[in-house]
């Protein structure tokens, strides 16, 4: 009897676990409400976020929901610069923020200051603003086309040499030339490389301290329009779909810009890739703020900081350097070199130069200038 009754227990533990495990299963399935709470005196919050950041994301709110079952954490997917004019506008209100640049979220906070006169953000403020992981920018190509590509595009100044491939593209040895990268009117990714080749026309020029005036400049403009001859463009794609789009098919251009961590992520499943890192580069960075909307009521605050305490334990970071994001902190950064080091025959490196960024303001100029002279298209958004 008593075995019977040890056998009925032990079985019943284990179908309780399997159960457990099936709904915890499902629910993480479920992108829109991962792990819903239930009973009454539930607190919902919403986070917007990028697709870069999905499966980080869906993890944590997932992780999350399980052990705080009074709050219930949803989100939504909105590329960086167009959540940020969403909010500024009203068009979106969530109670966090996590976009791929704090640039962006300064933008935020001075332009919602200018309309409303009260601070959106508190920047210096770790419980309500963070940065948690960054990714720096890179070409990603094929190991055949980077023995090519990479004097080209590790150069001083890779911009000028995609001007020139893209001038006389029957110049490389495959006789065509094509690259692709986020549309900057949305992508915080395509913003950054705009950053990037606005610095190195200053800097070729010996105008580094000009550079409001000269992202302003139509000049600029149609150099612009010669470094994009090359581009192959698909209206408002952000960086996670033009790099499944690649890993796909990546006969479909010579190489694309996205971040290190995607691209990792795409190379330790495919070793027929290969990186080269624009000398220098941007950073996208990765942070998590709450948002002191009129629509944050007391519970919703509260129960947004408990979310931000959350993601600040180093589980949620372990939880990053599995899925090829590098860590904010730089003493940490010992716990992801391994990961490159394992992959530097596909030109991975912990190593790389970061350029500083120059402001919003000067980002939007530059901005103008290429919906101007490369898309075509008008202008829409805060100046």
């Amino acid at each position: 009897m008593r075995k019977a009754a040890t056998f009925y227990i032990a079985a019943g533990v284990l179908l309780l676990g399997l159960s457990v495990g099936a709904w915890r299963s499902w629910h993480g399935s479920k992108s829109d409400q991962p792990l819903a709470g239930s009973g009454t005196g539930v607190v919902n919050i919403s986070l917007v976020t990028t697709q870069s950041k999905r499966d980080w994301v869906t993890d944590q709110i997932y992780q999350f929901n399980y052990t705080h079952p009074q709050v219930h954490v949803t989100f939504k997917f909105i590329e960086s610069r167009s959540a940020m004019q969403a909010i500024l506008f009203g068009k979106e209100t969530p109670d966090l923020w996590s976009p791929d640049s704090p640039s962006l979220v300064t933008a935020l906070v001075d332009n919602w200051s200018k309309a409303h006169h009260t601070t959106i953000v508190d920047t210096t403020n770790p419980e309500t603003f963070r940065v948690f992981q960054r990714s720096p920018l890179v070409f990603l190509t094929t190991k055949t086309k980077a023995l090519y590509l990479r004097p080209i595009l590790s150069s001083r100044n890779p911009w000028e040499g995609i001007r020139k491939l893209g001038a006389s593209p029957t110049s490389t040895p495959w006789h065509s030339f094509s690259f692709v990268h986020a549309d900057p009117t949305n992508d915080a990714t395509g913003l950054l490389m705009l950053a990037l080749i606005l610095n190195a026309y200053a800097s070729d020029r010996g105008q580094n301290a000009n550079l409001p005036n000269i992202a302003s400049s139509d000049d600029f403009g149609q150099y612009l329009s010669q470094v994009e001859q090359g581009l192959r463009r698909s209206p408002n794609v952000g960086t996670f779909d033009i790099t499944k789009s690649y890993i796909a098919n990546t006969s479909s251009a010579d190489f694309i810009v996205t971040t290190e961590s995607a691209a990792l992520a795409a190379a330790v499943a495919n070793p027929n890739l290969a990186v080269i890192y624009p000398n220098p580069t941007a950073v996208t960075e990765e942070s998590v703020c709450i948002l002191n909307g009129p629509w944050l009521t007391p519970d919703k605050q509260q129960a947004a900081e408990q979310f931000m305490q959350y993601i600040s334990q180093s589980e949620a970071t372990k939880s990053g350097i599995k899925l090829y994001m590098r860590p904010a902190s730089g003493a940490e950064d010992s716990s992801y070199s391994p990961r490159l080091t394992q992959h530097s025959s596909q030109g991975f490196s912990p190593l790389y130069s970061a350029v500083e960024l120059p402001s919003y303001a000067t980002l939007n100029a530059a901005l103008f200038q290429w919906c101007k002279h490369v898309s075509h298209t008008q202008y829409v958004g805060i100046k």
